[in-house]
Parts: C-alpha cells; sequence; structure tokens
C-alpha cells in the first residue's frame, strides 16, 4: 500500500522554490500588505509574494496563511487587512456591509482550480458520474464491481468537517445527500498544507489517517495539488462524466467541478498600493504564466 503524503508535498514545494524570484523586485516584505482568505488560497498568494518580493518560499508561508473568506472580508471593510483571496465572491450580507460603510469593494478573477477524484492507476474505473460519486461518498454504494470495476470494496477516504474540499464536495456534487458515516481511519487530509488539519473541532494532524493508495481506494481534492503527481504515486485522476480534469476541459467547461478563485481589495486603495501591485501582477502575462505552471487556470 502507497500512502499519498511526502511526494505531492515535495513536488510542489520543488515548483514553489524554483518559481520564486523569477520575477523583478517590486516589494519588500514590509510593504507587503496583510492578506486575508481561503486556505485553499495559500498557495497563489505565497507564489504572489515570492515572486514579488524575492523571498523565499518558507518565509512567505509565514506571511500567507489564510483561515477563511468569511472573517476575511470582515477584516478587509474594517480595513485590518488590504487583500483578500477567496473562492467565494463577497455575499449579498458582505456586499451590504460595504454600501453601509461606504466602501466599494473590487472583486477580480484571477485563477481556476478544479475539484478531483484520484483512485490506484490499476483501477479499470477511468470515469465516474455525478450520481455515481454522490453514491460512493454517501455510503450507498460500496464496490467497484458495481460500477464495471473489479471486485473490490470502495475505500471512500473522507476529509474532516470545516474542510474547504469537503464543502466544495458538498456543494458541486452532493448537493443535500448527507454524508456517509467513515471510520477515523478513512478522514484523512491530503492537500499541500498542514494547517488545513487545524480546521476540524475534533481531528487533529497526529489522529487523520494518512491516505492508503490501495486497489480500492478514492480520495478527492485540488486538483493544482495532484496534477503531475500521478507517476511518482502510482494514482489516476478520474475522469467526471467522461471528462479528463485537464486544462483544456477545465477551460472549456466540459470537466465542470472548477471553481474560481478571487482577488478582492477595497475600492478606495491607492494607485500602486501593494494589494494593487500584487493583483496586476497576478493578471500579467508573468503572473498567469506562473500560476499555470503550478497547475492553475490562467484566466488570461
Amino acid at each position: 500500500m502507497r500512502k499519498i503524503k511526502l511526494i505531492p508535498i515535495l513536488f510542489i514545494l520543488i515548483l514553489l522554490f524554483s518559481a520564486c524570484g523569477k520575477e523583478d523586485i517590486h516589494l519588500t516584505a514590509d510593504q507587503y500588505p496583510i492578506c486575508r482568505g481561503d486556505v485553499i488560497a495559500s498557495r497563489i498568494a505565497t507564489e504572489a509574494m515570492c515572486s514579488l518580493t524575492g523571498i523565499s518560499a518558507e518565509e512567505a508561508r509565514g506571511y500567507t496563511r489564510l483561515l477563511g473568506h468569511a472573517s476575511g472580508y470582515e477584516e478587509l471593510l474594517a480595513g485590518v487587512c488590504q487583500l483578500v483571496f477567496s473562492t467565494e465572491a463577497p455575499d449579498e450580507a458582505t456586499l451590504a456591509a460595504a454600501k453601509a460603510s461606504g466602501i466599494t469593494l473590487e472583486v477580480t478573477p484571477i485563477a481556476k482550480d478544479a475539484l478531483v477524484f484520484i483512485t490506484h492507476e490499476k483501477n479499470p474505473v477511468r470515469s465516474l458520474t455525478m450520481t455515481e460519486i454522490t453514491g460512493i461518498y454517501a455510503g450507498t454504494i460500496t464496490d467497484w464491481r458495481s460500477l464495471s470495476g473489479d471486485n473490490e470494496n470502495i475505500v471512500a477516504y473522507q476529509r474532516p468537517e470545516g474542510d474547504p474540499y469537503r464543502a466544495l464536495l458538498a456543494e458541486k456534487v452532493m448537493h443535500g445527500t448527507p454524508f456517509g458515516e467513515a471510520p477515523l481511519s478513512l478522514v484523512t487530509n491530503v492537500s499541500g498544507d498542514p494547517l488545513l488539519f487545524s480546521l476540524s473541532n475534533e481531528n487533529s494532524l497526529a489522529k487523520l489517517a494518512p491516505y492508503e493508495n490501495t486497489p480500492g481506494s478514492i480520495f478527492y481534492g485540488s486538483r493544482y495539488y495532484f496534477a503531475g503527481t500521478e507517476e511518482q504515486n502510482g494514482i489516476r485522476l478520474v475522469s467526471v462524466e467522461g471528462a479528463e480534469p485537464s486544462l483544456k476541459n477545465m477551460q472549456n467547461g466540459k470537466y465542470n467541478l472548477t471553481y474560481e478563485i478571487y482577488a478582492v481589495i477595497r475600492s478606495d486603495s491607492r494607485t500602486g498600493s501593494a494589494e494593487r501591485v500584487i493583483v496586476d501582477w497576478l493578471l500579467s502575462d508573468d503572473g498567469q504564466d506562473a500560476l499555470k505552471e503550478v497547475g492553475y487556470v490562467p484566466v488570461s
């Protein structure tokens, strides 16, 4: 059995360190704005800081740990932070609070990512429907043979309550269908950032299990994290409704489990401010190329 734990993280860190310092220096670390937002977007926040300040990835990660968009928007309106990275645009309540304070928010899509599913590379089931995925995670589909696969029990690894990828699965696939119960041995988190473990009240890094890549296993997470690691880890990214989670299919809409990542600032941010420098760089050819290199879909 193969555990997916070290290779993807090392793979991402190699890419991250290789990308840092390639651009001209635009800001110092002391000039860098306070950033808030979704943990899912931490990778983009780190990439931007590396490229714009020239500091190392390890140093940048100390500045760019994001804990959730809801509190991030509150801090942006209060002037505590200057930039929010989020997979969710401001909701009506946030916009109403901004209007009441005389503030306008500038919401800019900067990249796309996708929710993907991984299985063992020798699993003959190469594509799943949305209904089948729902059945697997609801616990009503329990063996691969019923999906034209091998005579193997489905080992459906889940994520803890509060994990943002679990929330994405609930929103985009489950559509109100409750998750089936999973023993703690099948609750894991392979995400690229150990901080995500702290989002569960009942689980910790020490308690959560590693992902065992057995012939019956299935798991889910971010495309940018798993793409490019298939050979090293013996995994396959599963097609959904017959569409592979490729950059092309994410761009043309055939793979529809995508989500946008936004950069949000206040419209009263001055011209040339650090937060505007960051957003402008992320939308530039250099910024979009850097994000594409590590697995995101560019928006320009």
